[in-house]
């Protein structure tokens, strides 16, 4: 086409269009191995494989607002339609936060599957044959839960290790780092609990009542950069708990403990945001008030 186009036996019209062509062939062709026919699906199809099958619908009748269920008839840590219809242990995305899939590395994978980290995340329930019906976990912890012994190790490695031997319903284990965080925590009886009143995705509630001032564990990932704590809408800090959790101490008495997400980037991302939009705005009105003032001058 260079040649024709120097040599003037096309215009440049034709040059463009056959320029346009082999650039069309070239993208279609390599596009093509990346979509295609096989990655359409007719929308029967995948509505059916989207569908709940029986034993999703015998674990939807818990009306409990949050558990967890492990899914061992899919690929549990890289599927996302296990998580379609339930809060799932392998979670819907197959790129984790790093404490989360250290804890898959060590406790979850493999032939072993350490069943108290299982109970730690509130798993109801487990899916190990699709035509079957689910296993139901009666030693499930719950959403959250008071401890009476408290074990300080100095390093992660040795929270992970200590993951495999503790009984995660009576014990904590806490990296020394947070050790100030529990001073003056003391054993709560069997009258101490913790009821979860609502959940959301940015925002979790609980009604908690102790005799004592006692660490309080919950079933959630341990992110501080993010998650807020609140007692009585007073902000308390907290400390990770058995590697991956969180927890804070309650004062002794009744309390509402409020779980709030609270990103300060997103936060400074919505301030800078309004910033440009205000900016912006002022900038046109600008442009359009000289506008109107050369034209008033004008009209004078």
């Amino acid at each position: 086409l260079l040649w024709a186009l120097v040599h003037k036996k096309i215009n440049t019209s034709i040059f463009m269009l056959g320029i346009a062509a082999i650039i069309a062939i070239d993208e279609i062709k390599v596009a093509a191995k990346y979509l295609n026919e096989e990655n359409y699906k007719d929308e029967a199809d995948y509505e059916m494989e989207l569908a709940p099958r029986e034993v999703d619908a015998q674990i939807l009748k818990d009306t409990d607002p949050y558990y967890r269920v492990l899914d061992l008839t899919r690929a549990t840590f890289e599927d996302a339609i296990q998580s379609y219809h339930h809060k799932t242990v392998g979670g819907y995305s197959p790129a984790k936060m790093e404490i989360y899939q250290d804890l898959i590395n060590m406790q979850l994978s493999g032939n072993t599957i350490n069943s108290e980290v299982l109970n730690m995340l509130n798993t109801k329930y487990v899916k190990y044959s699709p035509g079957a019906a689910p296993i139901s976990n009666i030693h499930a912890l719950g959403n959250a839960w008071f401890v009476n012994d408290l074990k300080m190790v100095a390093t992660a490695d040795e929270e992970m290790q200590a993951l495999a031997e503790m009984n995660p319903a009576t014990e904590v284990v806490v990296n020394k780092e947070y050790e100030s965080l529990l001073s003056g925590a003391g054993s709560p009886d069997s009258a101490a609990r913790a009821t979860m009143t609502s959940y959301g995705t940015r925002r979790i509630n609980y009604e908690v009542s102790t005799p004592v001032a006692a660490p309080l564990v919950f079933s959630e990932i341990y992110y501080p950069a993010g998650w807020v704590c609140r007692i009585d809408g007073q902000e308390t800090p907290y400390f990770r708990a058995n590697y991956f959790l969180r927890g804070v101490v309650v004062p002794a008495g009744e309390h509402k403990v409020e779980w709030s997400f609270e990103p300060k980037t997103y936060e400074t991302g919505i301030k800078v945001n309004m910033a440009g939009s205000v900016s912006l705005l002022l900038l046109v009105l600008l442009v359009f008030g000289a506008e109107v003032w050369k034209w008033w001058r004008k009209g004078a």
